[in-house]
């Protein structure tokens, strides 16, 4: 943790709460040691032996320049070494000069021991390791095992945190205050905790420390303390502007490019699925910040798979583009916290399976005109099967092929085998292909121009693709045309003859 081993205070080789005496009478030594071509004895309070320390006559004169106020003071105390208790914290200290990390471990953790009772009953509960309360003999002990345990690189960061957390919660820590800063300073508790935190947040996002964002939210999350809210709150915010930069960031990218909108919607997905997490472990599932984020992210998903499948039905694409799209409106669908949004998704859903399984509703009314014929009353069988080659493609059969609805998927099987027994083998044949799990299929024509045309179907606006819609579903905007095309499978599939 950069705070820690670039330190104003270990850099001049002082331990927190120097005076601004002792400060430049030690730089002033540094610089002179440092000019004339020396290295400087390191048996100080930089402890060299716990981490790499390089001594310039710049960074000297920068940790001066770094401890001239009490608020800068302050911030730098609270990430060094503070001798609070001479007479347990000098053993430890002299046992960190040289190097014996272990026993400066075994000082402070022992004047932190207290009873399980106490610590289940504490503000810090969760922690694997008991301790019991801050007191005047141990309240450095808990700042310097934070320190200590930070600048570890396998160090337990939780058990470090939650033992500052809960010295900077105690009575103690304006004693802390007064041996660092003038007294006519003036800070509380809380504004040391949000300095404290804000720092470690810092250091997470330049990932200059070994913690994810996600462990120390989940730290602060299952303890209490009291700038708990105000530091959350700010965090949450963070995340809101990071999640919406990532939405507009999607938002010019499908603009330019519609083709791989669909990739681009599955991109903002998992961008931002970590920070919705984090977001809702913050402030909750009904929390406006969060449910008004997370409508934004779904709606611009569900803008993504609507220029995806718009794009890939204008070209007529060879891709599965409906599981394709289906698929991106779930990513949508697990984001979604509004009804409204929710409600248009599932509406889009619904058109996409309607729309894939098109070929389903042309069997059943092939099926029903079949149902019913009269006594004596047969089927031109060559009117059935160019009606279906019109109307189900081999790319039709491939997008049921590849659904995920197997309920669907059955009830085309048990269509298409109705189909077969009431057809010749010659007819059976030309239409083999619907048959996709029957090894021998034969191909289809592909869609074209003998496709019913919307002068063919007159309930069909010739001015409206076959697509979605930002506000209703294909189907919503042409709620003839589907039923026409049925019809007119009806209409022109049946030539019945009368013996």
């Amino acid at each position: 943790m950069n705070s820690i081993k670039n330190n104003p205070y270990r850099i001049l080789g002082l331990l927190a709460g120097a005076s601004t005496r002792e400060v430049n009478r030690q730089a002033n030594r540094l610089q002179k040691i440092i000019a004339a071509g020396h290295e400087p004895a390191k048996n100080d309070f930089s402890f060299s032996k716990i981490g790499e320390l390089n001594r310039k006559e710049t960074s000297v004169t920068e940790s001066v320049t770094k401890l001239n106020l009490d608020s800068d003071k302050i911030h730098a105390a609270l990430f060094w070494f503070w001798d609070g208790n001479p007479i347990t914290d000098e053993v430890a200290f002299d046992a960190l000069k040289e190097g014996n990390i272990n026993k400066a471990y075994q000082v402070w953790e022992k004047l932190m021991e207290g009873t399980e009772e106490y610590w289940r009953q504490s503000i810090f509960p969760g922690t694997k390791t008991s301790r019991g309360p801050v007191n005047a003999k141990n309240c450095s002990a808990f700042h310097n095992y934070f320190v200590l345990e930070m600048l570890q690189v396998e160090g337990n960061k939780q058990n470090a945190i939650v033992a500052n957390l809960n010295f900077l919660e105690s009575e103690y820590s304006e004693k802390f205050v007064s041996t660092i800063a003038d007294s006519t300073h003036r800070t509380n508790s809380k504004e040391l905790q949000i300095i404290f935190l804000n720092e470690i947040l810092r250091e997470i996002e330049q990932g200059t420390i070994s913690l994810t964002l996600s462990k120390f939210i989940s730290i602060l999350s299952s303890i209490s303390f009291s700038a708990k809210n105000d530091f959350l709150k700010n965090v949450s915010q963070k995340f809101v502007s990071k999640i919406a930069e990532k939405v507009e960031s999607a938002r010019r990218q499908r603009t330019a490019n519609n083709a791989d909108a669909a990739t681009i919607g599955e991109n903002l997905y998992k961008q931002v699925k970590d920070d919705l997490k984090q977001l809702k472990t913050i402030v909750g599932t009904n929390d406006f910040a969060y449910s008004n984020i997370a409508d934004k992210v779904a709606n611009e998903i569900m803008q993504c798979l609507i220029d995806f499948f718009n794009h890939s039905d204008k070209i007529k694409s060879t891709n599965d583009y409906y599981n394709i799209a289906k698929k991106i409106a779930r990513l949508a669908d697990g984001i979604a916290v509004g009804n409204l949004v929710k409600e248009k998704i599932k509406d889009n859903i619904k058109t996409l399976e309607d729309m894939q399984f098109s070929a389903v509703q042309a069997l059943k009314a092939v099926k029903q005109a079949y149902d019913n014929l009269g006594w004596n009353q047969t089927i031109n069988e060559s009117v059935v099967v160019d009606i279906i080659q019109k109307h189900i493609t081999q790319q039709d059969v491939n997008m049921i092929k590849n659904s995920d609805n197997q309920s669907k998927k059955d009830e085309y099987k048990t269509l298409v085998n109705f189909l077969f027994a009431n057809l010749s083998n010659y007819y059976k044949n030309r239409v083999n292909y619907l048959a996709y799990w029957n090894i021998n299929n034969f191909s289809s024509p592909s869609r074209d121009s003998t496709k019913i045309t919307p002068s063919e179907s007159p309930q069909c606006n010739p001015s409206t693709p076959k697509n979605f819609s930002t506000e209703k579903s294909w189907i919503e905007e042409n709620p003839g045309c589907f039923i026409a095309i049925i019809i007119g499978v009806i209409i022109f599939l049946i030539t019945i003859f009368s013996n």
